[in-house]
């Protein structure tokens, strides 16, 4: 039988789907103005002109030292496709939104998103060797991506450390009575540029132990030292460019693996080298992608809907994903040999099975629409386990 829905069938006609491809276009070459104006910080600029007051290009332009010519048309093309608005009575002007300036320009706003924008760019220098990679089933080395992609990373989800870590996640674990104890120790697996370190260490200044963080990426630990400096928690924090099991003797309460797993070329090893880390209470913390656990319900029951109000949240995490994991995590983790392979879209019961297999229980103790948040128990006592 035919098992695709009706509207595919019915909808999704040559003509339908020719509009549906250059409204996708139209949408990508918005997102690639967005970065423009995030590396160029046009938008900053027009926010320093105060909240919501219309700024002409010719002004922007002096302030900032740019084209006025390109400036016009920057601005004429955020306005169409609903960035920015065009002020009412002047024909020159233009508005940026206060709600938009945060999203665009306050990298601690909740809505903060602008460094998205610098996934695109990222993946285009890498795409010519990309296709060699699906002809040989090789992989993409994590630092041909460069810097943008590093930014597009560990600024996208600083606000989700910042705002949901220690409100939301962490609460709904065991060890967080623990957490408020001045001995309480923690390590950070694959802490990338640190942010989620530093939320720890600024929100838990209690702690008398310093925080552990680990990464394979030496270009993210220089980023993480200087975001760690900046932030005043010099003190709080080791880094350590190393596998986390060659990190110390261990006694953890608590290991956090953040937005990572997936990408391990050998997740259950690593898990498995976690266990005598481990305090006996202590627990390993993952957050990571929060697709549902089949393909049917990622597919869209609606094509129509892609990319509208109404878009349909299962198959929008399955095409955000799954994006991120064509172009990005399933290449860079074929780098290593013998790769697991996950790929972005990591389902819980995947998860599950690894964590199980690697001599764990697994509850998931939170979910906020984008991230699933597990609390991995060991099955046996940690030290046990590591004897």
């Amino acid at each position: 039988p035919d098992r695709r829905c009706p509207s595919f069938v019915d909808i999704m006609d040559a003509a339908g789907f020719q509009e549906r491809l250059i409204n996708d276009l139209a949408t990508s070459m918005g997102v690639l103005q967005l970065y423009l104006g995030h590396r160029l910080k046009i938008f900053d600029a027009m926010r320093s002109f105060g909240t919501e007051t219309p700024v002409t290009a010719s002004a922007l332009a002096t302030k900032m030292q740019l084209s006025e010519r390109y400036i016009v048309e920057f601005l004429k093309s955020c306005a169409v496709q609903g960035y920015l608005i065009k002020a009412p009575n002047d024909e020159a002007a233009f508005i940026l939104p206060a709600g938009h300036a945060s999203a665009l320009c306050d990298r601690e706003h909740p809505n903060y998103c602008a460094a998205f924008t610098c996934f695109l760019p990222s993946i285009t220098p890498i795409l010519g060797a990309l296709q060699e990679a699906f002809r040989t089933g090789g992989g993409m080395p994590y630092h041909d991506y460069g810097p943008d992609l590093l930014e597009g990373i560990s600024e996208g989800n600083r606000p989700l450390y910042k705002h949901e870590m220690l409100q939301e996640w962490l609460p709904k674990t065991k060890v967080w009575d623990k957490l408020q104890t001045p001995g309480a120790k923690i390590l950070d697996v694959a802490c990338g540029e640190a942010w989620s370190t530093i939320t720890l260490a600024k929100g838990l200044p209690h702690l008398t132990n310093v925080i552990d963080a680990v990464d394979l990426d030496e270009k993210s630990l220089e980023l993480a030292r200087q975001n760690i400096e900046a932030e005043g928690v010099s003190d709080r924090i080791a880094l350590h460019h190393k596998y986390a099991h060659e990190v110390s003797d261990g006694d953890y309460d608590l290991i956090m693996i953040c937005e990572s797993l997936h990408d391990m070329h050998n997740p259950e090893t690593v898990l498995k080298s976690l266990l005598p880390l481990l305090h006996d209470d202590g627990i390993v913390f993952v957050a990571d992608e929060g697709v549902p656990d089949t393909e049917e319900e990622m597919l869209p029951k609606d094509p129509t809907k892609i990319g509208s109000p109404s878009d349909e949240p299962n198959n929008f995490l399955g095409r955000l994903n799954y994006g991120f994991s064509v172009l990005h995590c399933l290449p860079a983790s074929k780098c290593w040999h013998s790769s697991a392979a996950i790929g972005t879209a990591i389902r819980p019961s995947t998860l599950r099975a690894i964590a199980k297999s690697a001599g764990y229980d697994v509850e998931e103790v939170h979910h906020n629409g984008f991230w699933r948040f597990y609390q991995l128990t060991p099955l046996a006592p940690a030290k046990s386990q590591g004897a």
